[in-house]
């Protein structure tokens, strides 16, 4: 009689874990925090249910371990978007790649891409950049916070990884850009026409998939960060420093980030 006793406890104990459970899901798949789960829970318990008999911590643990839950902080992207925005993306997307798969070679040789940018004469080392070796148990450096100088000039570059041609190619240049104002305007695209170019259609609201946004340019303001003043001298070495294989990397790296747009329904990539 006993041992049957102790089996009913037993399985009573669990059904209660097993339905504490279930309201904890339910409530966070609501959107609350583990601290107003456990008050809701607490108030609820104390009114009609009875004493709760679980802790803030055990509602943390039971989300995490039996749930399987995480707490993610949120991933800033350049814009939410919409459906038909994304539609918009996996379109352009398929299309640049299918232009890109149908002969490889060729497309990197007439593929030019384009971008400006602000570059201040005093650009402060980044974190990681400041990092030091020290031994276990020193105390980390200290670093005075700076900001970027408000003198700055105005870049622009133009990138693709052809030597000097010899001859003409046999076809249309592929003029990138993004969706700058200054690029969409009538006056941009009648320059484009008329210097015999095939502009490449480039997604609204995506800077991971132009070259110069993920590759070229934040490879130069890497190579100015705790530089002072001589600006120029600094850009022009940098430029003059690249090898044919540095912008080879840049637009190939295209291939894998429309594949990914693609298989993520227009949705944002990471960088």
């Amino acid at each position: 009689m006993t041992v049957l006793k102790e089996d009913k406890k037993q399985e009573s104990s669990k059904m209660e874990t097993n339905e504490i459970r279930a309201v904890i899901k339910y409530l966070c798949k609501k959107g609350m925090s583990p601290k107003e789960i456990y008050e809701d829970m607490k108030n609820d318990s104390s009114s009609d249910r009875g004493d709760l008999g679980c802790s803030k911590t055990a509602v943390i643990r039971i989300m995490r371990k039996h749930l399987g839950l995480r707490k993610l902080s949120a991933r800033w992207v350049p814009k939410l978007l919409t459906p038909d925005q994304k539609a918009v993306r996996r379109k352009l997307s398929s299309n640049n790649l299918a232009l890109f798969e149908a002969n490889p070679e060729e497309f990197v040789n007439r593929f030019v891409t384009m971008d400006e940018t602000w570059v201040h004469h005093f650009t402060p080392e980044s974190k990681q950049q400041s990092m030091q070796w020290r031994y276990s148990g020193s105390p980390p450096p200290k670093k005075a916070k700076t900001v970027p100088s408000a003198g700055k000039l105005w870049c622009m570059s133009f990138g693709n990884p052809r030597e000097k041609r010899r001859g003409k190619l046999s076809r249309k240049i592929v003029y990138h850009q993004d969706n700058a104002p200054s690029h969409r305007s009538l006056q941009a695209r009648v320059a484009i026409y008329d210097s015999g170019f095939e502009l490449l259609p480039h997604a609204p609201y995506s800077p991971y998939l132009a070259p110069s946004d993920f590759h070229l340019l934040t490879h130069l303001k890497k190579s100015l960060s705790g530089i002072h003043f001589r600006v120029i001298d600094a850009v022009t070495s940098f430029f003059e420093s690249l090898e044919t294989s540095f912008f080879l990397e840049g637009i190939k790296a295209l291939e894998h980030r429309w594949k990914k747009y693609i298989d993520l329904k227009g949705d944002h990539v990471e960088k």
